[in-house]
């Protein structure tokens, strides 16, 4: 997919730019799909159409860079506090990214809905693919460094621990009555992911 036409180098370039990802943002949730339409978006932003087209060639141009201005975000949250973070404990770790992952995922569910299901229409799945091996590469790193295992297992139990992770996530944001209360779902994976992390042998 062509995501832009021209790529921004001066900065009234760049905000305008982003000024238009972010409005993709604010009208997809409210609106959903079908009706985030490029007007919509262009108005959002206080913008021309013509302005819009001078960057993005239509709708799904601009939601794909936003999905990867998203996915991107979440990846250098993950690095961050495992940088920020290496002198606590693995279970220490888990928990603040537990947090953090909830928190941006789920702290704007209807985006993070709208991204999800329209991801595959858009021809974006590779490129979240993609982020969530470069966030296995990052775990996988830790695991070695603080449980001492072999790199292959370590990438394994990375693995597992990220798409399971993410699955529970997802489906949280398509469900619209939780089976029990955040703070509650936030508690069981933590447990979930550290009973797994503490295996020996799997």
């Amino acid at each position: 997919m062509e995501k832009f036409r021209k790529k921004p180098e001066q900065k009234r370039s760049q905000t305008l730019f982003e000024s238009i990802i972010e409005s993709a943002a604010r009208v997809l949730p409210a609106l959903g799909y079908a009706r985030a339409t490029t007007n919509r978006i262009a108005k959002r932003a206080g913008i021309s159409i013509g302005s819009l087209y001078q960057y993005f060639p239509n709708k799904d141009a601009i939601i794909a860079s936003l999905l990867e201005r998203e996915l991107n975000k979440h990846f250098d949250e993950v690095a961050s506090i495992v940088e920020r973070e290496e002198d606590r404990s693995l279970d220490e770790i888990v928990d603040l990214l537990v947090e953090k992952f909830y928190a941006l995922y789920l702290g704007q569910k209807e985006l993070s809905r709208e991204l999800f299901i329209n991801a595959s229409k858009l021809n974006q799945t590779n490129e979240i693919l993609f982020v969530r091996n470069r966030v296995v590469d990052v775990l996988s790193q830790l695991l070695v460094k603080k449980d001492k295992l072999d790199p292959e297992l370590a990438k394994i139990k990375a693995f597992i621990s990220l798409n399971a992770f993410m699955g529970i996530i997802q489906t949280c944001s398509l469900v619209k009555d939780l089976p029990m209360p955040e703070i509650e779902i936030k508690k069981q994976i933590s447990s979930l992911i550290k009973a797994y992390l503490n295996m020996k042998a799997i």
